[in-house]
């Protein structure tokens, strides 16, 4: 028996793939240009960056806040 797949599974599998206009990359830009992100959130992002994967990063850099 199949897993069903939930309304955002069948909307993220049916937009693989497709590539986005010049227009649209623009819009999208112009949407996230001035977002600050909180300290946390930074944090986040670090500790995402830190896996086995991303050894060539620094991982004591001293402008990203330290997970706690």
């Amino acid at each position: 028996m199949k897993n069903k797949l939930t309304k955002n599974e069948k909307i993220s599998f049916a937009m693989k793939g497709r590539s986005l206009s010049k227009e649209h990359k623009k819009k999208l830009s112009l949407v996230k240009k001035g977002t600050i992100r909180t300290d946390l959130t930074k944090a986040k992002i670090k500790q995402t960056m830190l896996g086995d994967e991303f050894k060539f990063f620094k991982k004591d850099h001293p402008t990203v806040p330290q997970v706690e």
